[in-house]
């Protein structure tokens, strides 16, 4: 495993995976997360993972800044500014 990790935008559920949850929030009365997860080969390494997951359809932020913009213009469209 290496040391370069990317952020998500990921389905927050208090139940599961959550070692890796570096901010929540709400999103059309759903909770949310960004997620800090290590990358190996290029595949985002969740610490608890379905094998029908498909994590082709994430986007992969390089920083949290890029993944904390994505969430504020989110945010912004429901009038949470």
């Amino acid at each position: 495993m290496t040391d370069q990790c990317v952020y998500i935008v990921d389905v927050y559920s208090r139940f599961h995976r959550n070692k890796d949850v570096v901010f929540r929030f709400i999103y059309h009365d759903q909770w949310w997360a960004i997620r800090r997860v290590p990358l190996e080969w290029g595949v985002p390494q969740f610490e608890e993972k379905d094998m029908d997951d498909d994590y082709t359809k994430f986007h992969l932020y390089n920083t949290y800044e890029e993944a904390m913009e994505f969430v504020r213009k989110l945010r912004k469209g429901e009038n949470y500014g």
